[in-house]
């Protein structure tokens, strides 16, 4: 098996034209300093700040986070997946593979953010509330081309290829479809809401389904903004 680190930016680093105000030397220099500790300790991890930043500076006005949520948006989401897709083609390649689709159904419609429910706004009517995030659903399923075997194989009795760990950032944005999408794999998405950055993983390591049928590749989603809590403390 084969494991990657997704390094996630804060949303106030990746839009951080947004604010009018200079944050904390601990919090403004911590996502660095993981990246060069993981690195040092020669720990695979995907840079994601880089990519968003290349992606900003191609868009000046591309939004990779909700407007009225701490989590990325389906922009982001993609871009993050797409990340991980490269990272896994140059260094650890999935074996077999599906093609999969992606369908945008239904209409768009208003998402209500963690921030509004913060500020007490979430029931508010939407003339008192900021500009909202509106999105449609996404469903990503087995592509119209895909072969009988391939298929058999998907949802047979092999193990899922590749393991999704983290945290409510993973549970959003249709982050683990994306995923499907871009390694052309299966995806199990094994992320908690309330996880904290080890509780996923705590539980999938402990579970015999890893030690008897282990996934070709575990991709461990980790937030910037919980490395400087501790292990047992904060939310997601």
């Amino acid at each position: 098996s084969a494991s990657v680190i997704l390094l996630v930016p804060d949303k106030a680093r990746v839009h951080a034209e947004a604010l009018d105000t200079h944050r904390a030397e601990l919090v403004d220099e911590r996502y660095a300093l993981a990246l060069e500790g993981l690195q040092a300790k020669g720990v695979p991890v995907i840079d994601l700040l880089a990519e968003m930043q290349a992606a900003r500076r191609a868009d000046p006005a591309l939004e990779l986070y909700y407007r009225t949520d701490t989590h990325w948006n389906q922009t982001g989401a993609e871009l993050a997946a797409k990340a991980v897709a490269t990272w896994s083609a140059e260094n650890a390649p999935l074996e077999g593979g599906t093609a999969f689709e992606l369908r945008r159904d239904g209409e768009e419609a208003e998402r209500i953010g963690d921030l509004l429910a913060l500020i007490g706004l979430d029931k508010a009517p939407a003339w008192l509330r900021p500009r909202g995030d509106f999105e449609a659903p996404v469903t990503v399923d087995v592509g119209s081309g895909a072969s009988t075997d391939a298929v058999d194989d998907l949802f047979g009795e092999a193990s899922v290829p590749v393991v999704l760990l983290g945290t409510s950032y993973s549970q959003r944005a249709a982050f683990s479809d994306f995923l499907r999408l871009h390694l052309s794999s299966d995806v199990l998405n094994a992320a908690k809401d309330g996880g904290r950055i080890a509780g996923s993983a705590k539980d999938y390591f402990a579970d015999d389904a890893f030690s008897q049928t282990p996934p070709q590749l575990v991709v461990w989603e980790v937030p910037e903004r919980f490395l400087t809590l501790p292990l047992d403390a904060g939310q997601t």
